[in-house]
């Protein structure tokens, strides 16, 4: 099993990513990203990707707004598919403690068998 501080931030983070409007968010007008709500309601997240001169005056080029908007519309696929992820390789893990356990049990086995055997001799 993962550790006790990794299993909690995944429950955090399952609980968070639960509560996001519905999907698919896209983007549109080159620069708003939206989620839906409901059919009557529409969530928008606007970052605006300014002129190259006003974007330098606020430390942020054209294609950073771009990036952003992006990794914002593609971010609940992401987190979805890395949650499960790191789910199917703690249950991996998992597997393969109790293969080591079951290999020790095995050899600790062995090795009794043959004290016991070495001993008749």
């Amino acid at each position: 099993m993962i550790n006790h501080d990794l299993a909690e931030r995944m429950k955090v983070i399952k609980e968070r990513r639960s509560k996001v409007t519905g999907l698919p968010w896209t983007q549109f007008n080159g620069s708003d990203v939206a989620g839906a709500v409901n059919d009557k309601h529409v969530a928008v997240c606007r970052a605006y990707a300014q002129p190259l001169e006003a974007a330098k005056g606020r430390g942020i080029s054209v294609e950073q707004a771009a990036a952003n908007i992006d990794f914002i519309t593609n971010a609940p696929d992401d987190i979805d598919t890395l949650i499960a992820l790191v789910e199917q390789q703690g249950r991996e893990i998992a597997e393969l403690k109790q293969h080591v356990v079951d290999v020790n049990h095995d050899f600790e086995s062995a090795l009794k068998e043959c004290d016991e055997h070495h001993g008749e001799r």
